[in-house]
């Protein structure tokens, strides 16, 4: 199987330091390529055959990262995520472009190089957060603490998703951390490995992201079936202010709601961990006692959460069809009993399990049994190891 990279033509941000930008419209954007064999390989490994390029198009201004001016003249830089917070600014990261990573051959896309740093250059980008506000003194604490980190620790690009996915034939942007994590989540939305397409959903039906990472799913779900109505939960406050921005930014606030709440059992705050290689990766300490944020590092935060029942109770109370599709890292084996319940209401259910220490093993195969019920195509690439010959595989 030949060595494939991953092909990156995007506008970049690098969110910095002190260093202010003007307040002029953004620049151009940029083009470039960077071999990514890490992402590559999990894509092999997961589909079990060659993969394509992620072909992220070049465009001469960020959409999705957008000016507030080109959105809203009238709308102001600054922002409070509760009432007396601290002032941040949305427009504040400084916008860099990757103008020397150059590719060899347009066909294959196979060689590349970089022999320069990026550069800085006029303009500002904004997060579309204006409307994000905290219920509580602990998630604006939350909200401040992921934005500070967004800021002053992560690398921050907008990526346009190639036109021509199954029932989405125009390109679109997402916005999400440099890491070899994003790169493949993209690849998955790119190859379609979750068939959204398939789920057959029409007007009426409410899905259900949970673990929504980037918003990636709800995007492309909102964008496959126009009259869908979409609720994204993501635990992990980074992540989320992502997913909100993304939402916006792709015009789908009327559809699609992101809501930042972990999903567990009992509906009792949970740490979480944010994983800066791997964003989506990112998970709950389902086991743990930690209650107050100063017991954790600093890249950990206690976020508030609520149940599978709830959660449908209050987005979908009219007992009509939903669709579920989870990949939060854990969630999944305290969500399974009410799902099952309600198993006559599920339309399509798509995503992964995972092994973790807090869910025993009973839970797994419960978990497990459940998503090839609802989901013949379902493949689990560490349960044939784990269980064994048992009867669920």
């Amino acid at each position: 199987m030949r060595n494939m990279h991953l092909v990156l033509l995007c506008t970049s941000l690098v969110i910095g330091h002190a260093a202010a930008a003007p307040s002029t419209p953004c620049g151009d954007s940029c083009s470039g390529t960077t071999g990514n064999d890490d992402v590559n390989n999990l894509l092999q490994m997961r589909n079990g055959g060659e993969v394509g390029y992620l072909k992220l198009a070049e465009k001469k201004m960020a959409h999705g990262i957008r000016n507030h001016e080109y959105r809203n003249r009238s709308m102001t830089h600054l922002h409070r995520f509760c009432d007396g917070g601290k002032e941040v600014d949305l427009c504040g990261f400084p916008h860099y472009e990757f103008d020397a990573w150059k590719y060899d051959d347009k066909a294959k896309l196979e060689t590349y190089h970089m022999d320069s740093e990026p550069k800085l250059v006029h303009g500002h980008a904004c997060l579309e957060l204006w409307d994000v506000h905290a219920e509580t003194e602990q998630e604006c604490r939350n909200y401040e603490k992921a934005f500070a980190i967004l800021h002053d620790q992560a690398n921050v690009s907008s990526y346009e998703v190639p036109g021509g996915l199954p029932g989405v034939p125009s390109s679109f942007h997402m916005m999400g951390a440099v890491s070899a994590g994003t790169h493949f989540v993209l690849v998955e939305f790119v190859h379609n490995f979750y068939r959204i397409d398939k789920m057959g959903l029409t007007s009426g039906d409410v899905l259900f992201d949970v673990g929504g990472n980037i918003a990636c799913f709800s995007v492309v779900a909102a964008k496959t079936f126009p009259d869908l109505k979409v609720v994204t939960f993501e635990a992990n406050p980074i992540n989320f202010l992502l997913a909100h921005h993304n939402v916006a930014a792709n015009d789908l606030k009327d559809r699609v709601s992101v809501i930042g709440r972990a999903i567990n059992g009992d509906g009792s705050d949970l740490p979480v961990l944010y994983m800066f290689d791997n964003p989506g990766s990112s998970y709950g300490r389902y086991g743990s006692k930690l209650t107050q944020n100063h017991d954790l590092a600093g890249d950990s935060f206690i976020v508030p959460a609520t149940t599978m029942e709830a959660a449908v109770t209050k987005y979908s109370p009219e007992h009509g069809s939903i669709a579920v599709k989870m990949d939060c890292e854990g969630c999944e084996h305290f969500a399974v009993d009410y799902l099952s319940s309600i198993e006559g209401r599920i339309k399509s259910l798509r995503g992964e399990i995972h092994q973790i220490d807090d869910a025993s093993r009973s839970q797994m195969e419960t978990t497990l049994s459940f998503f090839k019920r609802l989901d013949p195509s379902f493949e689990c690439t560490w349960c044939s190891g784990f269980f064994g010959n048992a009867s669920v595989l």
